[in-house]
């Protein structure tokens, strides 16, 4: 992990790149990711735009990453076709404090013509934190 606390910036370090994904994501993060074996990796940095209450992040900051990045891996094994989420399930096991990485190694566990299920744990420094789960519908080209 980079960070350069002159300028206020931090960065995962050499082979991350920056999601450009939605508005709502960039307003939330950056979001990075990179791959990893045949999966795609995602993290972020919590910070105290996170904050839910004694420095912790919120819970849907959290599902909000994950959702995030379970979509994009599921998108990106499609060939970029679009989706969206239909259904998401989200478990947490334990507190992320503000100033904390996220990751999370999204698995696409089935996939139909029309449909995707993903999942994917996240991690702080390999603490389990939340279990998710989704179901994206995938759409056809325009």
């Amino acid at each position: 992990m980079i960070e350069n606390e002159s300028a206020g910036e931090w960065h995962p370090g050499e082979g991350w790149k920056v999601l450009e994904g939605t508005n709502f994501s960039r307003h939330m993060g950056p979001f990075y990711y990179r791959p990893a074996g045949k999966h795609v990796r995602f993290c972020m940095k919590t910070d105290s735009r996170h904050d839910n209450s004694h420095e912790r992040a919120h819970g849907g900051v959290v599902m909000s990453f994950a959702d995030e990045a379970l979509g994009f891996a599921g998108r990106w094994s499609r060939d970029n076709l679009p989706m969206f989420t239909i259904e998401f399930d989200c478990r947490f096991l334990d507190a992320i404090l503000c100033g904390d990485v996220v990751e999370v190694e999204p698995e696409v566990i089935k996939a139909t013509r029309s449909l995707m299920f993903i999942r994917g744990d996240c991690t702080v420094d390999g603490r389990p934190v939340a279990s998710c789960t989704g179901v994206w519908k995938v759409l056809e080209k325009r």
